[in-house]
């Protein structure tokens, strides 16, 4: 299963939650192995991180490996912490954090270079909006927008600058746009969402919100980490790695609702990343 493959590069356990399933479509060995149509939730076992490579490696009866990207070192095709992977135009690009690039990788998991940003100092994620790239740099505190040309990618625009007052980014961590265009990004050590058109953010006359808690004085988040849009839902999950919660909120910032994780006795929940697939399926690191 090629999406699960591509978060196993960062990953020891991925949480499967699951509404009814379509059958036919693109992952027939997972498919083919589906007695239920509802599976209510499924922990992924029996694998092996290791810190010597920076890869993730496992076995079992419901999955199967078919690659591994890279390993421990600093050459093409090696890894430093790697933290996001982002999929466009049968290509995908890793973001390395510790080695403060993006690399790009055919389907085949062959590295093909590393991309040039212009102006990138700490990339954590990358993301594909039509024929922009988002690119959240922490070292910056700040969302660039690149183009790219045949020369190489272009900058068009920043969002945001390092500080704690409105419009600013302090840990920036993921960047999700919605179906109207608006710009969500997650300010971590701030303790919020904020949200931003392409010229302007919006402020809290236009009724959308900066810091949840401003408007909601029920819902805290204490480290919003990452971010997914569910354009079916009209609906954004976030990730909020302090209070370990899966929190959603509908197009204008009102919040929906937790994610319900039952979890036995002595297993521990340290929510990463999160992705909603075609299926309805939803996927936590």
């Amino acid at each position: 299963m090629r999406f699960l493959t591509s978060i196993h590069i960062f990953s020891s356990l991925i949480i499967l939650f699951c509404v009814p399933v379509r059958f036919g479509g693109e992952f027939e060995l997972l498919e083919s192995r589906l007695e239920r149509s509802t599976v209510a939730m499924e922990f992924v076992t029996n694998e092996v991180y290791s810190e010597l490579f920076d890869n993730l490696s496992g076995m079992g009866e419901d999955y199967e490996l078919e690659m591994v990207l890279g390993r421990r070192g600093n050459q093409l095709g090696e890894f430093l912490l790697p933290t996001h992977v982002g999929y466009s135009k049968n290509q995908l690009y890793i973001v390395d954090f510790g080695n403060q690039r993006i690399q790009s990788f055919d389907l085949q998991g062959q590295p093909q270079g590393v991309v040039v940003f212009p102006g990138l100092l700490e990339p954590v994620y990358i993301g594909f909006i039509g024929e922009q790239i988002f690119v959240v740099d922490r070292g910056a505190a700040t969302v660039r927008i690149y183009v790219p040309e045949a020369s190489g990618m272009r900058q068009v625009k920043t969002i945001g600058k390092k500080g704690v007052e409105q419009g600013e980014l302090n840990v920036p961590g993921s960047v999700q746009v919605d179906s109207r265009g608006l710009i969500w990004v997650s300010d971590e050590q701030n303790s919020r969402l904020e949200v931003f058109t392409h010229d302007i953010i919006f402020s809290r006359n236009k009724n959308y919100f900066m810091n949840i808690d401003e408007y909601q004085p029920n819902v805290y988040l204490r480290a919003s980490k990452a971010l997914f849009w569910v354009e079916d839902l009209k609906r954004m999950f976030v990730i909020d790695s302090g209070t370990a919660q899966i929190l959603s909120f509908d197009q204008d910032g009102n919040y929906f609702g937790l994610v319900d994780v039952k979890l036995k006795k002595g297993q521990a929940f340290m929510p990463q990343s999160v992705y909603v697939d075609d299926y309805g399926n939803l996927y936590i690191a």
